[in-house]
């Protein structure tokens, strides 16, 4: 899972087998979420609150 960028604590990464259509995967801690990169629509979030979220996209 290469890391496109580490920025504010979080990690954009992205899986090399990962099939479904674009979407980048971010961490920070304990958290988790996923966006699409076509809109930056978010597709799932696990332990993150509202701005973190703002923040991220």
């Amino acid at each position: 899972m290469p890391t496109v960028l580490i920025t504010k604590g979080y990690r954009f990464l992205f899986y090399i087998n990962d099939h479904t259509h674009s979407h980048i995967h971010i961490e920070k801690e304990r958290g988790t979420a996923k966006f699409d990169l076509r809109n930056s629509e978010l597709i799932r979030s696990k332990r993150f609150n509202a701005k973190e979220i703002a923040e991220m996209r």
